[in-house]
Parts: structure tokens; C-alpha cells; sequence
């Protein structure tokens, strides 16, 4: 889960966790039905049978006092990565992002 204050301006983090190396795959972040890219920040890290690889958002998203970057309604929003792999697309298990109510 991931908060975001109202006049806050700030890129979105995940630790996707996978059962496949995602090196070769591209991962994007899904909320309310609208993607928005991501980058790799690190090398995928194998533990086990489980993969973990860190990601942020290409965009800046912005809490509901400020006039620029995404803006999302103050509230909670589902929020999943999808991961794209050759022709295949995979979806993740859905986050939740919390926007701060105006102060």
C-alpha cells in the first residue's frame, strides 16, 4: 500500500514479486482501468522459487492539491502491475494506493 498527500508530488514504487524472471519483461501500473509505465530501477533478485524486482513509474503523480502531474481523486484506488512478456500479459494480485484529502 502506498500513501499520497494531498500536496505531494511523487513517483509510485512496487516490489513486483513474481515466479518468473522478469528481466525481459515490461510492467506497467494499472489503476481504475487506465496504465500508466513503469521502469526497472534494480536487477531482479531470485529467492527461492519467487523473484523481486523494483519499479517506479514513468510519471509523476501529484496528491489533490497540486495542478500538475496524475491526479487521482482523494480515496483509495486499486492498483496492480501488469507485466507483458513476448505476446503474453500478466496481472498481478491489486495494491491499493491512498490519495490524502485536501488539508
Amino acid at each position: 500500500m502506498m500513501s499520497i498527500g494531498s500536496d505531494a508530488k511523487t513517483y509510485v514504487w512496487a516490489d513486483g514479486v513474481t515466479t518468473f524472471d522478469p528481466t525481459g519483461a515490461t510492467v506497467e501500473l494499472e489503476v481504475a482501468g487506465v496504465r500508466y509505465g513503469m521502469s526497472w530501477e534494480a536487477a531482479a533478485v531470485q529467492t527461492g522459487a519467487s523473484w523481486t524486482r523494483t519499479a517506479r513509474t514513468t510519471e509523476l503523480f501529484s496528491g489533490v492539491d497540486r495542478a500538475d502531474g496524475v491526479r487521482l481523486p482523494a480515496g483509495r484506488h486499486l492498483a496492480k502491475l501488469i507485466y507483458t512478456v513476448g505476446e503474453q500479459v500478466i496481472d498481478t494480485q491489486p495494491s491499493v494506493i491512498v490519495v490524502m484529502p485536501s488539508t
